[in-house]
């Protein structure tokens, strides 16, 4: 019996990181990536449109998380970028380029925040009476997701960036209030968040690493098109490339089945038995 408890609570955390670094990585595209930031918006809120029929508190949840991950690095790109470009010959002005908006992009952040406010009534009233703890659930897993992304990202070296993952990812989860928000719902005893904040971070910084050394990370602006390139021969090069990119669809193939499957579940409960129970 005490080993089919712990099983369980092992899957659980599993399953809680895997959501996470999902969720994670979602936002970290539409920090980073390509695409009009409008057009990434709208596409994460597609993805957690999903989550309505599921219940209530995991939108607002994913919805904090995106945003903590999200809106951060839009600004930290947008102001580099803009220091970068004010710093070269002739282009003085552009540095102040990254604090202006058009009247087009001021539209589409009110047709966001209309999204937000949307979610925000889909929550029932027992929901939004605790929002804050839902919020700061959604926050912990999205300062895992910076910690994640910086260890894969930054341009600090390697020991730095790992040990400030070492460090904010666990400690991210430290003052989650989950007795009453996760726990208490799913029936499931538990360690404390930092074990899943932990697991987001670990999973975010190996996905994007894979993705680096597999040349598949030029969806990022972020990112350098010559970085994940050794500097070795070229066999050995399209080794790693390869290797690499082996382990980046296995483990991008089990952070979504894996949830995929949880969410079936949620969606299509086992029926409760209604006839009189079964005698001894």
């Amino acid at each position: 019996m005490a080993e089919m408890i712990l099983i369980e609570i092992v899957l659980f955390h599993v399953l809680a990181a895997m959501c996470g670094a999902s969720f994670g990585l979602l936002a970290v595209w539409a920090g980073l990536g390509r695409l009009h930031w409008f057009g990434r918006f709208i596409l994460v809120a597609a993805v957690i449109g999903g989550l309505f029929p599921l219940p209530a508190f995991l939108a607002l949840v994913f919805v904090s998380q995106a945003l903590a991950v999200a809106v951060p690095l839009m600004v930290v790109r947008r102001f580099t970028a803009a220091g970068g470009a004010g710093n070269s010959v002739g282009s003085a002005s552009i540095g102040h380029a990254w604090s202006r908006f058009s009247l087009g992009d001021l539209f589409r952040a009110t047709l966001l925040v209309a999204a937000v406010c949307c979610v925000v009534t889909y929550l029932p009233g027992e929901v939004r009476a605790q929002w804050w703890k839902h919020v700061l659930l959604g926050a912990s897993l999205g300062v895992a997701t910076l910690a994640g992304a910086y260890a894969a990202l930054g341009r600090r070296r390697v020991w730095f960036r790992w040990g400030v993952l070492c460090l904010a990812a666990p400690l991210a989860g430290a003052p989650t209030p989950l007795d009453e928000s996760v726990y208490s719902f799913f029936g499931k005893p538990g360690w404390p968040w930092c074990a899943v904040t932990a697991g987001v971070g670990l999973l975010v910084a190996l996905l994007l690493c894979l993705a680096k050394a597999a040349g598949f990370a030029a969806f990022l602006r972020a990112e350098d098109p010559s970085a994940g390139q050794p500097a070795t021969a070229p066999s050995a090069g399209a080794f790693r490339r390869r290797l690499a990119s082996s382990g980046l669809g296995l483990l991008s193939l089990a952070i979504v089945l894996l949830p995929s499957a949880a969410y079936h579940d949620m969606l299509h409960p086992a029926p409760i038995p209604t006839g009189p129970p079964p005698r001894a």
